[in-house]
């Protein structure tokens, strides 16, 4: 397990550990806790025949990553949490309230409809990402296995990918009308929500390519060029002592 600095101020908070799997999406929880200025833990696991080690499902019993544990000073049990939304949503509220949008538009405080197109935005890609887009390259990735010879995965592949192109038009197209003409998915700022879409976006631009998307290749450029994201992998890879890969 390594250990990594973060905010002084954070400290006498909690233990908090992160449960690294490699080539997973717990990278980006590094990078949300760097964006954060929080002190933690790194626990690295490796993969078993592609799966996540038994050993996982002793912190968790799904046994998959990511997976946070958090230890507050003077409890006896730790908070294990899983699911990427949850635990990014449980961070902002108690570490980075600056990378959720301002909800309400001035005068609107509570109600229905009164929400900023940036808050808007901020919740819908908060759900997005794994309700839609990450489940979409799940799929592929399943068929590009099962393929082989067989006609109806090779047909109903073909139909995934041509939704993968429209998913990439739609994110195309909001990053071109960000409120504000913002560099990010929902304004001017980072948000956790950007930080969540990072992993798919990657994914998909080192299997299907982002060549026809200018807009999303300068976006992923802009993610990845941040120096918090540059220290989560630096701490990943001196953690679990390899490279740092996604596929």
């Amino acid at each position: 397990m390594a250990h990594v600095s973060g905010s002084p101020a954070l400290d006498d908070m909690a233990d908090i550990t992160v449960h690294w799997l490699e080539k997973s999406r717990a990278q980006r929880l590094v990078w949300m806790l760097e964006e954060c200025k929080a002190r933690y833990n790194i626990k690295t696991y490796k993969r078993v025949n592609h799966k996540a080690p038994p050993e996982m499902r002793e912190v968790h019993p799904l046994g998959k990553s990511p997976i946070l544990t958090i230890q507050p000073p003077k409890q006896v049990r730790a908070l294990v949490m899983a699911e990427s939304g949850a635990i990014f949503e449980y961070l902002v509220d108690h570490y980075g309230p600056h990378l959720r949008p301002k909800r309400f538009q001035d005068g609107q405080e509570s109600t229905l409809c009164g929400e900023t197109e940036s808050w808007l935005r901020y919740r819908y890609y908060m759900h997005y990402t794994e309700g839609s887009l990450m489940s979409l390259l799940m799929r592929i990735h399943t068929l590009e296995g099962a393929k082989g010879g067989n006609d109806s995965a090779e047909l109903t592949l073909k139909h995934e990918l041509s939704d993968v192109k429209i998913h990439l038009s739609f994110l195309e197209s909001q990053l071109n009308s960000a409120p504000e003409a913002g560099l990010y998915l929902c304004g001017k700022d980072l948000t956790a929500a950007d930080i969540m879409i990072s992993f798919p976006l990657q994914v998909l631009q080192s299997t299907v390519g982002l060549e026809e998307y200018p807009g999303l290749r300068a976006y992923v450029a802009r993610l990845t060029g941040r120096t918090s994201y540059k220290a989560a992998v630096e701490k990943a890879e001196t953690a679990s002592g390899e490279r740092y890969g996604l596929v």
